[in-house]
């Protein structure tokens, strides 16, 4: 699958996660497709803007000190080097992982623009990096590929990667080929890991908020990005202590919403607030 591999770029944390494990591998992907609408802006703006207009969160985080050792204990939890996070975010020119690059003068997935895009190169497997609903593409046979931080079909829709936890007490991961239904579609390769336990400083004063960006920040797109690595790649290793997890779970389909406050500080509370 990966030499025919082609990226559905859209500027966002997953992204940028995707694109660091491309580097480490040193991996290039067959094409990028990069979703802008810029409108009049010149396109140099346009694109350092979105950068920090939709990195906002991560790049806020990374420069308090408070949780700068708990981003690096996160990556090398998941076998990355600690610099992990901070190479992610520092814009790296698409040029480096692809030769083949298309700016698409649109954010609408499913808009006649995107899709002839799609259709120069119809028989590549497209991974989507976004969180919008496709139609138009799927009635083109086009294969597009999407990393779910869930378990599927126990874990679907939203906020996946804290519903994982709850219901199974660990992280998950599955990539399958997208369908018009959400979370659903043939399924390549699904993951189990155990999740970590880091010390985050002052715990108990950080808001909620904080600490749900935080998570969607570094914990739900390392997740993504460790799946990807492993199986779309196929870099796993076996010795990895990470994949000493083996769960029986029944295949019950279920479909959640997102998780309460009182809930999602519960679970970010196991993983990141260990002594």
């Amino acid at each position: 699958m990966k030499k025919d591999l082609a990226l559905i770029f859209f500027e966002n944390p997953i992204s940028r996660c995707y694109l660091q494990v491309c580097k480490l591998r040193n991996f290039k992907f067959n094409k990028i497709i990069v979703l802008e609408n810029k409108k009049f802006i010149p396109n140099y703006i346009s694109r350092i803007y979105n950068f920090q207009k939709m990195n906002y969160y991560p790049l806020l985080f990374l420069k308090n000190k408070t949780y700068e050792d708990t981003t690096k204990k996160i990556a090398d939890y998941f076998s990355y080097p600690e610099d992990f996070f901070t190479s992610s975010y520092k814009n790296d020119s698409l040029y480096n992982f692809a030769n083949d690059i298309e700016f698409v003068n649109t954010d609408n997935i499913n808009s006649e623009i995107f899709v002839k895009s799609l259709l120069k190169k119809k028989n590549l497997n497209y991974l989507n990096t976004g969180k919008k609903i496709y139609k138009e593409p799927l009635n083109h046979n086009l294969k597009i590929l999407h990393i779910h931080p869930g378990y599927l079909p126990n874990i679907r829709g939203a906020d996946a990667s804290l519903w994982n936890m709850e219901k199974l007490n660990c992280l998950g991961a599955t990539s399958f080929l997208m369908t018009k239904k959400i979370d659903e579609g043939s399924i390549v390769s699904k993951s189990f890991y155990n999740y970590p336990r880091i010390k985050l400083n002052n715990f108990a004063n950080i808001e909620i908020k904080e600490l749900y960006r935080f998570w969607f920040s570094f914990i739900d797109p390392i997740i993504r990005s460790r799946h990807f690595d492993d199986y779309i790649l196929e870099s796993k290793s076996e010795e990895n202590n990470l994949f000493n997890l083996n769960k029986e779970v029944d295949d019950k389909n279920e479909y959640f919403s997102f998780m309460d406050n009182t809930n999602v500080k519960n679970i970010i509370r196991r993983v990141l607030n260990s002594d």
